[in-house]
């Protein structure tokens, strides 16, 4: 199974804080029972959509159009390169415990818009493996020289050609400028689907990473998900909003427990990683 899982921002929404422990008992889940969860932050998607449209186009609209865009490049990724759910596992996941998934898009823009880095090739790489168009939100800027990677499996969309970001995620690793075990670059040339009344413009270029670093997820589950429930759960505030469910105290601490652990399986996979790659550097 491959999931795709958007997570909500209760700081910035102003959603019921109960929706914490929500999220807590759904990562949980996802962690046991999928082999791939593809993370997507609503905060970010949400951000990126009011910078992108000027209009008076109503929020959720705005929101859907940016989530449909990204999700189409996510299943172009899987489907254009591995035809298989166990191909796709033993290729980006690896670890069967460091199963989450994070991905970039750059760029999103909207109509009238018109970056300089829309117009180059080589720009538009250099700002996609710079992260700062990741769509999670971590509480910190992305190292790709610090920060941990199994693998990164790259698709490209429009004019780019195959040969252009081959060559420029070849560069990355055998220059050792990224701190990753593997890239795997697609190169593919797989336009939109253009849609009625779509507020997106159509962009000659655009790249995709889907990526498995356990150093971002792992930041991501600590800032985004533990530390806000343990805050939570010590003063046991909207506990009784669970109340209508078969939830008792014993599935929280279990839950906790569990994903705990899993903080200690991602601090472990990276000291592994991170000790690969100075191997690999050393040869």
């Amino acid at each position: 199974v491959v999931s795709i899982v958007v997570y909500d921002s209760v700081r910035e929404y102003r959603a019921p804080l109960s929706l914490i422990y929500n999220q807590l008992f759904l990562t949980q889940k996802l962690a046991e029972f999928s082999d791939a969860t593809i993370v997507l932050d609503n905060h970010v998607i949400a951000k990126r959509a009011e910078s992108v449209f000027r209009s008076a186009v109503p929020k959720y609209e705005r929101w859907n159009q940016i989530l449909e865009k990204v999700v189409f490049r996510i299943m172009a990724n899987f489907f254009s390169k591995y035809s298989t759910l166990p191909g796709f596992v033993d290729t980006i996941v690896q670890k069967p415990g460091c199963s989450f998934l994070t991905t970039s898009f750059s760029p999103i823009i909207g109509v009238g818009q018109d970056p300089l880095y829309a117009r180059s090739v080589n720009g538009l790489l250099d700002r996609s493996y710079s992260f700062s168009d990741l769509l999670v939100d971590i509480g910190r800027k992305v190292d790709r020289l610090e920060d941990t990677f199994f693998g990164i499996s790259q698709i490209v969309g429009g004019k780019t050609g195959s040969n252009v970001s081959t060559s420029y995620a070849m560069w990355l690793h055998t220059n050792q400028s990224m701190n990753a075990l593997t890239i795997w670059p697609a190169g593919s040339t797989l336009p939109f689907q253009k849609r009625s009344g779509s507020k997106l413009q159509e962009l000659p270029n655009d790249v995709t990473l889907l990526m498995n670093s356990p150093s971002i997820f792992k930041d991501f589950l600590v800032n985004r998900i533990l530390d806000p429930f343990d805050r939570l759960y010590a003063r046991n505030a909207f506990v009784h909003h669970t109340k209508m469910y078969p939830v008792e105290e014993k599935d929280f601490l279990e839950a906790r427990e569990k994903l705990g652990f899993l903080v200690k399986d991602y601090e472990t996979e990276i000291e592994l990683v991170n000790q690969m790659i100075i191997n690999f550097k050393k040869r």
